[in-house]
């Protein structure tokens, strides 16, 4: 009887921590759309082509590409640690060489300190644009594959096709743009709301 009671409140706690955390998002999602959007644009200061990528690469369509990056970085991660454990048998570490002393003293010392929060940070920020860049560009073409199907009925086949085209050769931003402004310019002369888009 303890272990069904206990199993209920399991469950009970598991969706009032899921409701918890899906209002925690919701509250804290415009920060985090601040968060990316300065981060695009300090990207874009930073780097000239790095707006012209994302509406280029938006032009592809959805794609596996983020998938299978997060899948390598997970499989590097594990043979990692594979690897951490496996110097640890006493067979190796036992017969250590020269040369591997010399590192696990270097990762030891102050400057081993430094190299490694430099390569953790660095391996975290890049992780983070990563994500915020795939994030929009999904969004971009949510937004645009959206919009072309919402002016459909409202153009001819020619006009249709024209569109997908238009947005398949996009190269950069103001590429992009003007694509978006064509699509606005004929939602607007037949009184049609498009979804939102962060401007970027």
């Amino acid at each position: 009887m303890n272990k069904a009671i206990k199993y209920i409140f399991g469950i009970f706690g598991t969706l009032v921590l899921a409701v918890i955390g899906n209002g925690l998002w919701e509250l804290s999602k415009p920060g985090f759309q601040f968060i990316g959007k300065w981060t695009i644009e300090l990207m874009g200061y930073l780097f000239l082509n790095f707006k012209d990528d994302i509406y280029k690469r938006a032009s592809d369509g959805f794609h596996e590409y983020p998938s299978l990056f997060l899948m390598i970085m997970f499989i590097i991660v594990i043979a990692t640690l594979y690897q951490m454990l496996i110097t640890k048998h006493p067979q190796v570490r036992d017969k250590q060489t020269k040369w591997s002393m010399i590192i696990s003293d270097f990762m030891r010392s102050k400057n081993g300190y430094y190299v490694t929060c430099f390569i953790s940070i660095s391996a975290i920020a890049f992780l983070y644009i990563f994500i915020v860049k795939y994030n929009y560009i999904n969004q971009i073409v949510t937004y645009s594959e959206k919009s072309i199907r919402i002016v459909s009925p409202f153009i001819n086949e020619d006009e249709r096709i024209l569109l997908k085209s238009e947005f398949a050769r996009i190269k950069d931003t103001a590429d992009f743009y003007s694509f978006k402004n064509h699509l606005e310019s004929i939602a607007k002369i037949n009184n049609l709301e498009l979804g939102e888009l962060n401007k970027f």
